[in-house]
């Protein structure tokens, strides 16, 4: 997955290389206007007549659902969702099925009640008088 390769990157790039994944270019690969075979498929080509044209410049123009530098790879859409998010789950640690029943948490509101309201009564015994 793309977020393996990102972890990985060294394993996936040259030195010349700023990052490993990168865009899928349309078209503008260097090809050979005039071929022997036309209806070749090789990139020399940018696919044939039916994916891609050599311009003028010599390099690929793509038809519509051709993609990459000589036209080879078709254009699609996959549904299918490779990467999820993590989840707590992921790291092997599940956390205890504990049920808090009407009693322990009525005993913990009145515990965290008294914990403020000590709290609370000493930041008022601090405070000094105002002299008249």
């Amino acid at each position: 997955t793309s977020k393996y390769i990102a972890a990985h990157e060294d394993m996936y790039k040259t030195v010349d290389d700023d990052h490993p994944l990168k865009p899928i270019t349309k078209g503008k690969g260097r090809c050979k206007m005039k071929l022997a075979d036309t209806n070749s498929t090789s990139p020399d080509n940018c696919g044939g007549p039916t994916r891609g044209t050599c311009s003028a410049t010599r390099t690929c123009i793509c038809r519509r659902g051709w993609t990459g530098p000589h036209c080879l790879a078709a254009i699609g859409y996959n549904p299918v969702t490779y990467e999820r998010d993590d989840e707590f789950e992921d790291l092997g640690f599940t956390p205890p099925d504990v049920k808090v029943s009407g009693v322990w948490r009525s005993l913990g509101m009145i515990g965290l009640t008294l914990l403020l309201a000590t709290t609370i009564r000493r930041r008022l015994d601090s405070w000094l008088s105002v002299p008249n």
